[in-house]
């Protein structure tokens, strides 16, 4: 019964995951369908291209066991069952570079990354942002292969730079998507037996060539 599509009293336009009134009820949507993946985070020269991701979400709760979410950037073929964990809403064990809110802590905002196979989620900064409820929010980074060695992904909330880039160090250690194909993913499921809507206003993915 989880519907996805467009708020019809929304200006401009606004995609909202509702329906989602059993526990463990899930939506998601991809750029790309299931096997198109346009962008990379690579720190290999030739390959290391400047990028920028945003976007503009907000929850109807921000209560615990209200919707988890991942938007972001993940591999191919991520809008699927079970992407989002059972009682936890946890991201699978895949390339994903985004911003997560888990179960337990319904207003929560981390920034995480994490490469299949390499051991689990990294969460690189928790509690960037505390998301107020029926509110939106907006989530970005940027990679800058040729910024200071301290400082490669920048991550903002609402424009505002946090407190904790990505340094070259991480985007070299086993367990970031380095060169991964990475698109666009908005994944959501409900942690409760009541709906616990969720919206997203615009997302925007650019990067060099």
């Amino acid at each position: 019964g989880v519907t996805i599509k467009q708020v019809a009293t929304a200006v401009s336009g606004v995609l909202q995951v509702a329906g989602n009134d059993a526990d463990n009820d899930e939506g998601s949507i991809q750029f790309g369908g299931a096997t198109s993946a346009p962008v990379v985070v690579s720190d290999t020269v030739g390959s290391d291209k400047k990028l920028w991701f945003e976007c503009r979400i907000k929850k109807e709760s921000v209560d615990a066991n209200s919707s988890a979410l991942f938007v972001g950037l993940a591999e191919e073929g991520l809008a699927a069952t079970g992407t989002l964990a059972d009682n936890t809403g946890a991201l699978a064990d895949k390339d994903f570079l985004g911003f997560s809110v888990l179960h337990d802590s319904g207003a929560e905002v981390d920034f995480t990354y994490n490469k299949d196979g390499a051991g689990g989620v990294n969460v690189h900064q928790a509690a960037i942002a505390t998301m107020t409820a029926d509110t939106f929010v907006k989530l970005g980074f940027v990679y800058d292969p040729d910024a200071d060695d301290s400082e490669r992904i920048r991550v903002y909330v609402n424009g505002v730079e946090t407190s904790t880039p990505v340094a070259a160090s991480d985007i070299s250690s086993s367990d970031f998507p380095d060169g991964e194909e990475l698109s666009f993913l908005f994944a959501t499921k409900v942690g409760a037996a009541a709906e616990s809507t969720v919206e997203i206003d615009w997302w925007r993915l650019a990067q060099m060539r």
